[in-house]
């Protein structure tokens, strides 16, 4: 799989994630519905993703989410975490997406946002999981 294809798989994923997510907090509250533009994603290569300095960043004006090829390299190639560069490149996405969707919110509360919706996400997946091991059990 080429890296711009899993890329973009990580992307959708974490996208579902916060929209399904958003849907059911904006469900409890009546608001307008408005059409959301598509949201693009790219490889950066700006000085501070050469350095490393973060993983994915946002550009909110166009709707674009830029990954560092450096990181997302690192992480990927990374034995120490032994998988967990899948999860951390989710996280990272998940919140340069939320920061398209509030482009005024804070930094703080876009983090908090980030955390509590990773660890939602985090147990759809964990109980998935389990789910598909106990039918494989069972059978």
């Amino acid at each position: 799989m080429k890296d711009v294809d899993f890329l973009r798989a990580i992307l959708e994923t974490s996208i579902l994630y916060v929209d399904m997510i958003e849907q059911s907090t904006l469900s409890k509250k009546p608001e307008e519905k408005s059409e959301a533009k598509p949201v693009k994603f790219g490889f950066c290569k700006c000085a501070d993703c050469e350095n490393l300095k973060w993983l994915a960043h946002a550009n909110k004006r166009k709707r674009l989410i830029l990954v560092s090829k450096k990181a997302f390299e690192k992480e990927m190639n990374n034995r120490a975490n032994m998988g967990m560069g899948f999860f951390i490149l989710i996280y990272a996405m998940m919140r340069a997406y939320l920061q398209i969707l509030h482009p005024y919110s804070k930094p703080k509360t876009i983090e908090s946002k980030t955390n509590r919706y990773f660890k939602k996400a985090m147990q759809v997946v964990a109980k998935d999981g389990l789910k598909a091991i106990l039918n494989k059990i069972s059978v």
